[in-house]
């Protein structure tokens, strides 16, 4: 224990107990200890005491930033312009009950008292509909999900679309709302409308694609896509965590078959049983259970198409191991554009049938 100073002496029955570079903790005088504490335990104290006239136990939070806790934020900051009540602090987060937009209606929400994504706060796990492919892989329609805060991704401002293979994605344990929305997006879209006609819970849904430009399946189960959706999923797992929830992975979509350049059937079906192999390897190392795999059967409207890919996918559809795969659906029956890309409206249709996939395989 520090030596007291000149100060600690002059009064007899006076002293200190504790001392900090910053000042003294604890010091005692003939009427007892007493103790300084930073505006930081003072501001989280009274956040766990609340006012007497918070109805139904709900804490009134009236914390602002301090010098001890820059980054923290109160609720007036958190939630300034929201039409929010019911505001609750548990553990890290600010669970509230709001009116926010979205097809969701009036629901309950939380966020992190640091800041961040306002998520939707269900019961059961979070959700993982994670996707692997081509540059096709990549499509989406513009704007944000139907429920923008049940459908969110990680928050490394990439979105729903990956690194593209480019570089390695960044590991995180926080969330951020989704700018456009992919085929990933768009069966959690499904998923969740199937919910509120049913009056069942809204879970939180985390969506992301990884793709890469593989020639060949061979290359796609040994390049960047495959390590950076094992990425996802670990930040779906951390995400999860974080909010005190467990992660389920729902489904991973493969889109990969008109990108494949080779000339032999059984090389495609050969290199998505690697891809599928690799996955279930790295999922089950982070503690998930086998996953599900939901393709379409791609054709592709060019005459010059090969025929070694639609045998590959036909040797893949019957013969796929022990791996869960579920072929959702023929790509002709979807409208395509002059290039070869599906519409969309289409692709609102392909998630129908992605999810409805989903659904059969969880069955």
């Amino acid at each position: 224990m520090p030596e007291p100073d000149d100060d600690d002496t002059l009064i007899a029955g006076h002293g200190v107990v504790v001392r900090a570079k910053n000042g003294d903790v604890i010091r005692f005088d003939p009427t007892g200890l007493a103790m300084r504490l930073s505006d930081k335990v003072i501001a989280d104290i009274a956040l766990r005491l609340g006012g007497a006239d918070d109805a139904a136990g709900a804490v009134r939070l009236k914390a602002h930033p301090t010098q001890d806790s820059p980054t923290d934020a109160g609720a007036d900051d958190l939630l300034d312009g929201i039409d929010a009540w019911g505001v609750a602090r548990d553990g890290d987060w600010l669970r509230f009950t709001a009116r926010l937009d979205g097809a969701q209606g009036v629901r309950g929400f939380r966020r992190h008292i640091t800041g961040g994504a306002i998520v939707g706060d269900g019961p059961g796990a979070v959700w993982g509909i994670l996707g692997l492919g081509g540059p096709r892989a990549a499509l989406a329609n513009p704007g944000a999900p139907a429920f923008p805060h049940h459908i969110v991704s990680a928050d490394d401002d990439i979105g729903a679309v990956g690194m593209a293979g480019i570089e390695a994605a960044r590991e995180t344990d926080r969330l951020e709302p989704l700018r456009e929305a992919t085929h990933e997006v768009l069966v959690a879209e499904t998923i969740l409308h199937w919910q509120i006609e049913k009056f069942a819970p809204l879970p939180l849904i985390f969506a992301r694609a990884e793709t890469d430009a593989s020639a060949s399946a061979t290359d796609l189960a040994g390049g960047r896509a495959v390590e950076n959706l094992l990425i996802a999923a670990n930040n779906l797992k951390a995400a999860a965590a974080n909010i005190g929830k467990r992660a389920k992975i729902a489904a991973i979509c493969l889109d990969y078959a008109l990108e494949h350049l080779g000339d032999d059937p059984l090389a495609y079906r050969d290199g998505m049983l690697a891809v599928m192999a690799r996955l279930t390897a790295g999922l089950g190392k982070l503690g998930f259970d086998t996953p599900l795999f939901v393709t379409r059967f791609e054709g592709g409207l060019s005459p010059e198409m090969s025929h070694a890919v639609i045998k590959g996918q036909w040797e893949l559809s019957w013969n796929h191991a022990d791996h869960r795969l579920i072929v959702s659906a023929p790509s002709y029956a979807f409208a395509r554009d002059a290039y070869d890309r599906p519409t969309d409206a289409a692709r609102r249709q392909m998630a129908e049938m992605t999810a409805h996939a989903i659904a059969a395989g969880e069955e």
